[in-house]
């Protein structure tokens, strides 16, 4: 009962005495609040300074601040609507109201100090005394308070551009672990790129049992609502928002550790560049970090697409405190896949060019990166120029499955299966493994490397490959390239066939802005099999083996073997290309049973060389610049013919050689036949360069008509068969025939130069009789020459050659010395012109219109003696027939015709046209005695002749009309001295010089 008496008086007085301490405060509240903010000040260095305030008594005396503003030691200066600070009423008494139980701040708003927009130079990280002092002002926090709460907290920038707003914190220590702060933060984000983002943050800061050792720090920061929008504002968004975590722990010695995972839900992307939105799924990337104050390193990072893992990457900077630190970035895991991206990129309004042609063309690829890394200093990569970053780069990829359909123009089949294995490092890039397969062509062992440190303006490079082609296939596509490369050799390539093996290297600079050919590469082609169709060639060739190989200037065969209709041609050697032309130190060229029809014709004009047969041989080839092209060596056709425009029949042979040495050659066809009769030809020229054809003919026996261009000169004109050069040579025949003119042991030579020719020193033995003419003829008027000589040729049979007589009007043994002249091309006869001398011996004159008609007006009764036979049977028999016939426009005129015979004289003068065929003469005929009379009485013949007292015997007769019927008339001897002169004076004064004048 007393102790519940003394328990009563105690609570009485402590009630009076807290009436007294409420009443006390009430009375002093502007001294109580200054006590307390002057207590804040000196163990927090926060000056508080309000608008107002009071104090409410409650179970803890509470401070009300009206619109305070609070400075920061920082400088920082932040407003407030109100502030509430709840004070434990033991601690006003013994310890100024310190620690305070409870802060509440009602709206504050901080303004950043600084420009607006303001980016720093050098992002400071805290150092260790940072970190250190962090810990101290957290301790003198706890000095100051135990709980601190945040409500509806806007932080701005210097510009008072909102960054935060709606912010608040709950800050609070536990008795257990007083230094040890236990702080949750939850706001939204005003920053206009990144507004609407939520944020919430729960971390403990200081030190405590439940902390680790040295870690002052940890905890965790979500965001979610984070909008991913473009430069555009709305170019680039998600429909649900960006969302993430990061769990972070803070050392004592400035350390900083943590992870990360951000994930994007259905992300989409939308332009008014795009046709509709573009829908790119979910990504989540997840990565932990370490940072200190000397280096930041991404310990690791994953990037995920759903459930497939995109990418996985690691990376951080090394000596972030000094002027230049260095960056290091490792990625991997990466594989990109072309249809996945060609989806997206149609929903693109306007495509670029060159992007377009890449999606039409290119069907499907992979590109898988193993593994990427940039190590450099941060100063190199601060513009993000190519040539910096490049030097720097490390990558490791496989390109797989690729595959492409080559534009038309291009005339390439669809390629697929396009791999390589990718590697960059210091700047250089290197291909190896390269495959592809082009229509039926397979593309492998493709190597190249590229030198990119060097900058991207001349980029070296170098490459190998190897090809097994389809030339069928691809034969679009070379004569494409050929095209455009305009090689002047297309044109005679028609077809390209079969396969081949192709080796190929090389290198040189891709020169910025466009693509240029290696300057150094070899390119060797191996046939198997290659058809070639070219448009000269007269059947396909194949190549079967050996190689060929092309670098710059120089093209090099190496038993290249090439058939065409079961021949073989085997090449071996090389050709050099420059610009003064086309060189080679000797390429060797065997052939093999060649068909020899169809390919001299790819080197001859077939107008005027065929054969028949095959080929074998083996020719050297030389060019140099100072001799040019040389040949050496030589070919067989066994057994065959060669067939010249300028003969008729070809000419059999059983072994033809052509022999080449340097600049000349030689054809030689011995033992060979033309038109069955045995032949040695030989067509010879010195010298291609200054092109002269030589011919050597020894025939057995020849027909001259086998020359298509020889024809009698009043023969119709025959198609000109025209050298396109200059053609000389020697003729023998043992036997030989002119028409139906024979003759024996021919010889000549001739001469052809444009269209003007010369047979000189021609000699024949024919009709008992021997033939030496020269001739000549000129292009442009068609005219020839004739001079020569007969010798006692049987005119008898040289009569009846044209077979329309069975028996000749004269018999005898002719000599003729002949220089006339002709058109040819026009009638022969009608302008044949010179003279020409004839002389007959010891024949007669046969039965003919012309003798009979003249016979027939004599009285041969008075001329004839037992001893002479009726020349009207018998004919009439001379010893010579001389005669000088001077041409001119076809018109033979001779003044000394004499025929000398044992029965009778006969002279005459006139004119024979031998165009028209006609005639107009006169003859005189005188018996034997009379003749002799007029010579015996020579010293007398003059003016008074006619009055001798012997009489004179004669008959005289005028000769007219057509040669096979003339009109002949009798005439009266009206002036026997004219008669005598114009018909007995020649050959008087041949006996005895001017006897008649």
């Amino acid at each position: 009962m007393r102790l519940l008496r003394i328990a009563a008086v105690l609570a009485a007085a402590l009630l009076l005495v807290l009436v007294g301490c409420v009443l006390l405060a009430y009375l002093n509240q502007g001294r109580i609040v200054a006590y307390v903010l002057d207590g804040v000040q000196k163990r927090s260095g926060i000056r508080i300074e309000p608008r107002s305030s009071h104090i409410e008594l409650q179970s803890h005396l509470v401070v009300v601040l009206e619109h305070p503003r609070v400075f920061l030691p920082s400088g920082e200066t932040i407003t407030f609507s109100r502030i509430r600070a709840v004070l434990n009423y033991h601690l006003i008494i013994v310890g100024h109201g310190l620690p305070v139980y409870t802060l509440e701040f009602d709206q504050p708003a901080i303004r950043l100090s600084g420009k607006a927009g303001a980016v720093p130079a050098t992002i400071a990280y805290p150092r260790p005394e940072l970190v250190r002092k962090l810990v101290f002002d957290l301790g003198r926090l706890a000095l100051a308070t135990r709980r601190i709460d945040v409500v509806g907290l806007s932080l701005a920038d210097a510009a008072g551009h909102p960054l935060l707003e709606r912010v608040g914190m709950l800050a609070f220590r536990t008795r257990r672990e007083p230094r040890l702060w236990n702080v949750s933060v939850d706001s939204t984000v005003a920053y206009t790129a990144l507004a609407g983002t939520r944020l919430a943050a729960t971390f403990q800061a200081g030190t405590g049992r439940s902390m680790p050792e040295h870690v002052v720090l940890k905890g965790h920061l979500w965001f979610w609502q984070l909008p991913l929008a473009g430069p555009s504002g709305g170019a680039l968004s998600s429909s649900a928002g960006t969302h993430g975590s990061v769990g972070f722990s803070l050392r004592d010695d400035a350390t900083l550790r943590g992870d990360a995972e951000i994930g994007v839900k259905n992300l989409t992307v939308t332009s008014a560049h795009l046709k509709s939105p573009l829908d790119l799924g979910d990504y989540t990337l997840e990565a932990a970090f370490a940072t200190s104050p000397e280096k930041i390193a991404l310990t690791s990072a994953t990037l995920r697409h759903g459930s497939e893992q995109v990418l996985a990457a690691q990376g951080g900077l090394q000596g972030r405190g000094t002027p230049n630190p260095k960056v290091h970035v490792q990625v991997g895991g990466i594989r990109i896949n072309w249809r996945d991206i060609l989806s997206p990129l149609h929903s693109i309004r306007e495509i670029p060019e060159n992007l377009r042609i890449v999606m039409e063309h290119l069907k499907s690829a992979s590109l898988s990166v193993a593994g990427a890394s940039l190590k450099a200093p941060l100063d190199a990569l601060s513009k993000l120029a190519p040539e910096a970053i490049l030097k720097h780069l490390t990558v490791s990829a496989e390109l797989s499955q690729a595959s492409l359909t080559p534009p038309s123009s291009t005339g390439l089949p669809p390629v697929s299966g396009i791999g390589a294995q990718l590697n960059y490092s210091a700047g250089v890039l290197t291909i190896t493994q390269g495959v592809a397969k082009i229509g039926n062509s397979t593309l492998s062992d493709l190597n190249a490397r590229m030198v990119l440190s060097r900058g991207l303006a001349r980029i070296p490079y170098n490459f190998s490959v190897h090809a097994d082609a389809d030339l069928g296939e691809l034969k679009p596509a070379v004569m494409t390239a050929l095209e455009r490369l305009k090689v002047k050799e297309r044109g005679e390539l028609e077809d390209i066939s079969g396969t081949a093996g192709i080796e190929a290297r090389g290198e040189g600079i891709f020169a910025k802005g466009h693509a240029t050919a290696p300057e150094k590469y070899e390119i060797r082609v191996r046939p198997a099999g290659t058809r070639l169709v070219l448009k000269r060639a007269p059947a396909p060739i194949t190549l079967t083996s050996g190689s060929v190989a092309l670098a710059p200037g120089r093209i090099v065969m190496e038993k290249l073997s090439a058939r065409a209709e079961g021949g073989l041609v085997e090449i071996d050697g090389s050709l050099r290309m420059s610009a003064r032309g086309i060189t080679t130190r000797g390429l060797a060229i065997d052939i093999h049973q060649l068909p020899a029809r169809q390919w001299i014709a790819m080197v001859a004009d077939p107008d005027a060389l065929t054969a028949q047969g095959t080929l074998g041989g083996h020719i050297v080839v030389t060019r140099r610049t100072s001799t040019g092209l040389t040949l050496n060596g030589g070919l067989t056709l066994a057994p065959g013919s060669v067939k010249f425009a300028f003969l008729r029949s070809p000419i059999i042979v059983q072994a033809a050689t052509l022999t080449l040495s340097g600049h000349g050659l030689v054809l030689a066809m011995p033992a060979s036949q033309l038109e069955g009769v045995p032949l040695d030809f030989t067509v010879s020229m010195a010298d291609w360069r200054h092109p002269a054809i030589k011919i050597n003919a020894l025939a057995q026996k020849l027909d001259f008509g086998v020359m298509s261009f020889l024809r009698l000169p009043w023969e119709p004109p025959t198609k000109a068969i025209q050298f396109k050069f200059p053609v000389s040579g020697h003729i023998y025949a043992g036997s030989a025939n002119l028409s139906k003119l024979a003759m024996t042991k021919v010889s000549g030579d001739f001469s052809y130069d444009h269209g003007d020719w010369r047979v000189t020193n021609f000699q024949a033995n024919s009709l008992d009789g021997h033939i030496r003419m020269d001739l000549s003829g000129r292009a442009r008027d068609d005219w020839i020459t004739m001079t020569g000589k007969v010798r006692n040729m049987d005119v008898g049979p040289l009569l009846l050659l044209s077979g329309k007589r069975k028996e000749a009007p004269i018999v005898g043994h002719l000599n003729i010395d002949v220089d006339m002249r002709a058109d040819t091309d026009r009638d022969f006869f009608q302008t044949l012109s010179g003279t020409a001398r004839v002389k007959l011996r010891n024949g007669h004159l046969n039965r003919f219109t012309l003798l009979s008609r003249l016979l027939s007006f004599i009285n041969l009764k008075n001329w004839l003696t037992a001893n002479m036979p009726n020349p009207l049977l018998a004919g009439l028999p001379f010893e010579t027939i001389t005669a000088e016939f001077k041409g001119d426009g076809g018109v033979l005129h001779t003044d000394n015709l004499r025929l000398h015979g044992p029965v009778m004289d006969i002279v005459a003068t006139g004119d024979v046209d031998l165009a028209r065929s006609r005639m107009d003469m006169v003859v005189g005929m005188l018996p034997l005695k009379t003749v002799n009379w007029l010579i015996s009485n020579i010293p007398i013949v003059g003016k008074h002749v006619a009055g001798a007292t012997t009489p004179l015997i004669a008959a005289y007769f005028h000769v007219s009309g057509p040669v096979s019927d003339p009109s002949v008339v009798p005439a009266p001897i009206t002036s026997v001295e004219e008669l005598v002169k114009k018909t007995l004076g020649l050959p008087i004064n041949i006996l005895i010089p001017n006897t008649i004048r």
